[in-house]
């Protein structure tokens, strides 16, 4: 699997460009994943690079109700100590409560070397017509300096154009329930992946599967309270005919 990634920050300025490339193994239950993620970025008139190694697995019962999963984002290469991307751990398990209707629970590290995050989620999501699913999460963060409680809302609707050819729209909302957006001393550079933004994004995407190949567009606005943003993201998949479900 391949992606390119372009996000750009209207209000700000600042651009990001991503590309990544994984493989995954599937075996009965199990399933593992690695890859590789470089980005490059320009935060605040000046230019920033970061290479990072992707690992993760995931094993689901005999049953089909439960799947437990790890995922691990190691940055080993960056130019840049205060916009470094943060090495990641996050732990879950997913749990079918019936047809169309599932939660999760996860715990998340995350460590740039200069501001550490804990983050506790629980979500829910449910299929509510022919191709629309609704989603809801909470999440507890906490870091040296403060804790927040934000939540969030999404809705979306797959739409199947033809044989080959699918579309998909969806808006999601995320809200600040408890703390602050705020730091503490407000001339202080920002690390990357170290504030959480209230926003409103809406996405149209496309995608097409044939045989062993599938492709995916997705364009994204994101109206926040600190920063707007345009995403782009591109992917690629390819899937031998002997690890298909």
């Amino acid at each position: 699997q391949e992606n390119l990634d372009s996000n750009n920050a209207t209000n700000t300025n600042n651009k990001r460009q991503l590309a990544e490339t994984s493989i995954t193994h599937k075996y009965k239950q199990a399933q593992i994943t690695g890859g590789l993620r470089h980005s490059k970025e320009q935060l605040n008139n000046k230019s920033v690079s970061n290479t990072t190694v992707l690992a993760g697995g995931r094993y689901k019962t005999k049953s089909g109700r439960v799947t437990y999963r790890a995922d691990i984002e190691q940055n080993f290469d960056s130019n840049s100590i205060e916009e470094r991307s943060p090495d990641r751990q996050t732990f879950g398990v997913d749990l079918k409560i019936r047809n169309g209707m599932s939660i999760f629970a996860e715990h998340e590290l995350t460590d740039n070397n200069t501001v550490k995050t804990q983050s506790s989620r629980i979500g829910v999501s449910q299929s509510l017509w022919t191709g629309a699913k609704g989603k809801s999460t909470y999440t507890r963060e906490r870091t040296d300096q403060r804790q927040r409680d934000y939540a969030t809302l999404g809705l979306s609707q797959r739409i199947q154009v033809s044989k080959y050819l699918s579309a998909d729209i969806s808006i999601d909302h995320a809200k600040t329930i408890k703390g602050t957006q705020s730091r503490f001393n407000q001339d202080e550079a920002i690390p990357q992946g170290a504030l959480r933004d209230d926003y409103t994004a809406f996405a149209i995407g496309m995608g097409s599967h044939i045989k062993d190949w599938s492709w995916t567009g997705r364009f994204e606005i994101r109206e926040g309270h600190l920063t707007d943003k345009v995403n782009l993201r591109l992917g690629l998949i390819h899937r031998p005919k002997n690890d298909r479900e």
